[in-house]
């Protein structure tokens, strides 16, 4: 991989391009990042200059530098590590900034895009990727999960040929730009998922909130109209609407289609009332509304769980109009709601004849014709018994018991749900309802059961296992929960997710002080790494850390002793290793300044023990034993340093070559 040729043509292709904004703290992170990459420290490098990114998405030099610094890990991870599935993921990085974020082009970044594509080819291959476009997709799903945006937009891009994954990649691509701060490029790709689906209600929603940034409340005020139809609950955004639309009947009050949509967001606000009030005074405006507004209705008394009155309006529509497929479909769910599946069945049938595209409601019909069909003898019998005797509590748990055996926890829920409702005060009809709960899905509700049923059963030894089991899982999914927005770098809300976890654990702890690192609170980094030492003394990765901040905050005798102690805890930690080869070197440097050049020709060898590739350290060597007239071992670092330098050719090694010529004439 020739890296290095691409490095070095990036550089000179934004040197003379000038910031798109002059503000002090996007310079700042730009001489961060510059200062962290010519420290060989790319991962520091890169964050800053996606800070400075995060500020203003076009800037040249960020873009320049993160460009360099992910091609940089790349070969660091390709030719140190030899770890191809890591280089693959910073060169796609790389290349979502050079050929995706920004509209320029010149002959150097073709070239540097060609050169970055062949080497991404040919580290693919090694790594033994899935290709395919299902394999691409599921890929760029891991990376997103993993908080590798770029990598994941870069290969997103990958599949949006294929009409299976098209517009949901368009889609995150769009949510990746947009989470990058990248509005222009986001508003580019949300309008692309409505060329070929112009009802994604998300992308509207996105699109809403782009141009309310914007300003444009009218353009933001359309999309979140048209998102009305999708799941949309923000209250924010719908209390403007609310206004928008008052405003218009203030001037128009028997304008039908305001008057439809008030109601619509009435009903999205749970004001069924007047949500009620404003379609019927549609219907009344505009007598070809009527449909439209009797369907909305029927929704209400849906969201109200007044499923016998929606029946009624849907029943209403269908006499005028019996080929409406939507109105059979909603009266379909409500009889299916009923439990009147004979009526549900006939319902979904007629709708599949005029709308046989309504994935729904087939899959609807084929699971009622599945439970009127169900071989298993046990279940039928007991629900033929129900129907005589629908109100007895034993039956309705033996039911729900049996259906949680079979693996139909789901439709277990019912039965369990009501066996309690009707009196049953036995503790396994709350155990086995918590437990149906979990397996939905449903962590929360069965935790909050299993706690009320222990209250109610304080002797029961299976409930309070149960209940202990559930709140460690609560606890594991609220510490990913908070990992996933330290990996996705929200490290702000990553720290407020760790702070509201009650159990301080270790990987509580830890959380809390890679959070705080990051935000560059690096002393209160430091105390949370320390008390998470206290709870586990044998991790070397927490002493890594702790020696990583001092080092950072420039105490390199602290830096030092844990760097010492994470070396000690594991003698394989090549971080640890690294970085304290990187530390005896800074106090090297120290000691030179200072003029004490035995100390630092003993940090120097101290640095070498530790990390015997870091080729400035025999210049260094050669250099300082030069001064004080040790010609031999000035000869012998000379050498060493050019030998680990073949194919370097600057200003030291000259130096180096001169003096060695000098010094053995």
């Amino acid at each position: 991989m020739k890296k290095a040729a691409i490095i070095l043509t990036l550089v000179l292709l934004f040197q003379n391009i000038s910031f798109a904004q002059n503000v002090d703290i996007i310079n700042a992170y730009n001489l961060q990042g510059k200062q962290y990459f010519e420290k060989h420290l790319y991962t520091d490098s890169i964050n800053s200059y996606k800070s400075a990114l995060n500020l203003d998405s076009i800037n040249a030099h960020a873009n320049a530098g993160i460009i360099n610094s992910y091609l940089a890990r790349a070969t660091y991870y390709y030719n140190k590590k030899q770890d191809f599935n890591a280089c693959v993921d910073d060169l796609k990085s790389a290349l979502f900034y050079l050929k995706y974020s920004n509209d320029f082009s010149s002959k150097q970044l073709d070239n540097a895009i060609k050169t970055t594509e062949a080497n991404l080819n040919d580290v693919v291959k090694q790594a033994k990727k899935d290709t395919s476009p299902s394999g691409l997709f599921n890929e760029a799903r891991r990376l997103k999960r993993e908080g590798k945006l770029e990598a994941a937009a870069t290969t997103y891009h990958y599949v949006l040929n294929d009409t299976k994954y098209q517009n949901q990649s368009y889609f995150e691509i769009a949510n990746i730009f947009y989470v990058l701060n990248n509005i222009d490029k986001a508003k580019v790709y949300y309008e692309k998922v409505l060329s070929y689906d112009k009802n994604h209600a998300q992308s509207l929603l996105k699109l809403g909130k782009i141009y309310e940034t914007l300003g444009d409340k009218n353009q933001a005020s359309n999309f979140y109209t048209k998102a009305m139809n999708g799941d949309i609950n923000d209250v924010g955004i719908l209390n403007k609407l609310y206004q928008d639309y008052q405003n218009k009947l203030n001037q128009n009050p028997k304008d039908y289609q305001s008057l439809i949509n008030l109601g619509a967001v009435c009903q999205k606000m749970n004001k069924f009332d007047n949500a009620l009030k404003y379609y019927n005074l549609a219907s009344k405006y505009e007598p070809s509304s009527t449909s439209i507004s009797k369907i909305n209705i029927g929704s209400l008394y849906m969201n109200k769980k007044d499923y016998s009155n929606a029946i009624k309006i849907y029943s209403e529509i269908l006499a005028k109009s019996p080929n409406n497929h939507r109105a059979q479909f909603l009266r379909a769910l409500c009889y299916e709601k009923l439990n009147q599946f004979p009526e549900a069945i006939n319902d979904y049938k007629k709708c599949l004849v005029n709308n046989p595209d309504n994935k729904e409601a087939k899959e609807n019909l084929d699971n009622l014709l599945m439970k009127n069909l169900n071989s298993n003898d046990l279940i039928t019998f007991l629900k033929q018994k129900l129907n005589s005797n629908p109100n007895d509590s034993s039956l309705n748990y033996q039911i729900g018991y049996e259906l949680h055996k079979a693996k139909q926890p789901k439709e277990a829920l019912y039965y369990y749900k009501r066996s309690i409702e009707l009196g049953n005060n036995d503790a396994n009809a709350y155990l086995n309802l918590s437990k149906a709960l979990y397996e939905c899905g449903n962590l929360k509700e069965s935790l909050e059961l299993a706690k009320r049923a222990q209250n109610k059963f304080p002797n029961d030894n299976n409930l309070k296992a149960h209940f202990n089991e559930l709140y460690n899982v609560n606890l594991t999914q609220q510490i990913d929960g908070a990992a996933k927005l330290f990996e996705q770098q929200k490290y702000n809300e990553a720290l407020n997710a760790y702070n509201s976890i009650q159990v301080k654990n270790e990987a509580v702890l830890l959380g809390i002080a890679g959070c705080k690192f990051y935000l560059n609170d690096l002393t209160s980094s430091i105390d949370y790494y320390k008390k998470a030492l206290e709870v586990n003394p044998q991790n070397t990765d927490t002493a890594y850390y702790i020696g990583l901040a001092y080092f950072n905050l420039k105490d390199f005798n602290n830096s030092k002793n844990y760097l010492n102690k994470a070396i000690k805890l594991n003698p394989n930690n090549k971080n640890a290793k690294e970085l304290l080869a990187l530390t005896y070197y800074t106090i090297a440097q120290t000691n030179e300044e200072q003029g004490n050049k035995e100390a630092a020709v003993n940090n120097y060898l101290n640095a070498l023990k530790f990390d015997s590739n870091l080729k400035e350290v025999y210049y260094s060597l050669g250099v300082t034993y030069d001064t004080i007239n040790q010609k031999e071992n000035a000869i012998k670092y000379y050498n060493e340093y050019l030998s680990k330098s073949q194919n370097v050719q600057n200003e030291l090694t000259d130096y180096a070559k001169q003096r060695l010529s000098e010094l053995t004439n």
